[in-house]
This record gives C-alpha cells, sequence and structure tokens, in this order.
C-alpha cells in the first residue's frame, strides 16, 4: 500500500504544496502561468501563488507554508525576506534562494565557473574607480579593444 504525502501544510491533505513566491508581474507571465497549469494538471500539486501583497506587506511568518519553494529574483523583490522564510520554514528550494544573489554579479558568476572549471567565454573585469575607490586599474578604451591593467581585450 502507498503511503499518502503529508504536507507541512495542515490545510492541504495528500498534495505536495509548491509555493510560487514572486512579484505579481513575474507570475502573471505566459511562461510562469504555463508552469503553473502544467504542474496542477498532475493532481498531485497544490499551487499557491504568494503574490505581492503577501511578500511586501505580511511578515514572513504569515506567508503560506509550502513543501517546495520556486522564487526568482527581480529588480525590487525583497530577496532578504524569502531566504528569511527559506530559513523558517525550510522547504525544498527548487532554485537556491540564497544562492540567486550570486547572479547579480559578473565577477561572482565567473569566479564560481571557474572554481567549477566549467569554461567560460573570454572575458576581463573592470572594477569603476566610483564603487571600488581603491581598485588601481586603467581603462583605455580603442574601436577595437579594451585594455584594463595592461590586459587586452
Amino acid at each position: 500500500m502507498q503511503k499518502s504525502f503529508v504536507s507541512k501544510n495542515p490545510n492541504i491533505k495528500g498534495k505536495v504544496v509548491v509555493g510560487v513566491c514572486t512579484l505579481d508581474r513575474k507570475t502573471q507571465t505566459k511562461p510562469m502561468q504555463q508552469i503553473i497549469k502544467s504542474m496542477s494538471a498532475f493532481g498531485e500539486f497544490e499551487m499557491i501563488t504568494f503574490g505581492n501583497d503577501t511578500i511586501f506587506n505580511k511578515k514572513v511568518e504569515d506567508w503560506p507554508i509550502c513543501d517546495v519553494l520556486i522564487s526568482f529574483f527581480t529588480s525590487g523583490f525583497p530577496s532578504q525576506k524569502a531566504e528569511e522564510y527559506c530559513s523558517l520554514r525550510k522547504p525544498f528550494m527548487l532554485n537556491d534562494v540564497p544562492f540567486q544573489k550570486n547572479l547579480l554579479s559578473r565577477e561572482r558568476v565567473y569566479t564560481i565557473l571557474r572554481e567549477n572549471n566549467i569554461p567560460a567565454p573570454q572575458h576581463i573585469i573592470f572594477r569603476d574607480p566610483s564603487e571600488y575607490p581603491d581598485s588601481e586599474q586603467e581603462l583605455v578604451e580603442s574601436e577595437d579593444y579594451i585594455e584594463i591593467h595592461y590586459q587586452k581585450k
């Protein structure tokens, strides 16, 4: 006899509760609507969208309880609150919420690729002196190349 799934959410029996924690503008896109519709069609998943009101106006303790979390960073998204929710509720994360902030830094992405022996296109990193006052990089721009700290690309 197959054992039924017990959700963390006490209001939903026998289904895996999947929380979609994204801003409304992301949740309402055709691709995201198709994902939600496809997953719902299986009958094994209860899809819950958190939405702007929940994300911005409620404490993470009051967010819906889910077993699995889908969360995408977009500009204006309070990723710190999503991280707090994950620490509190410990859902299975389809995409690692705390790790997503690494994607905001091209330099960090290239470092991660290098650390994992993943080929990356030839690149060079320039640290803007207005953001990195201690940086001693020199930038030379030409029609055919740029040179940063004596490296041409």
